[in-house]
């Protein structure tokens, strides 16, 4: 499987935001998370940081 785990940087801190994420939407002002079932999450106030391919992960840093 290709999925990836989001996570969201707090300062020093990394945490978990959502597993299984197949599909990632930029909007105006914040990003929707989709996973393989087709539940979703909404990440606002962040900036994409890093997408590693090989580690399955995908990285946000909060902003504000």
């Amino acid at each position: 499987m290709c999925e990836s785990t989001a996570y969201l940087v707090k300062g020093k801190r990394k945490e978990e935001f959502m597993k299984d994420v197949a599909r990632i939407e930029v909007r105006k002002g914040s990003f929707l998370l989709r996973d393989i079932l087709g539940d979703t999450k909404e990440l606002k106030k962040a900036v994409l940081k890093e997408i590693n391919l090989m580690g399955h992960e995908i990285v946000f840093e909060a902003v504000g």
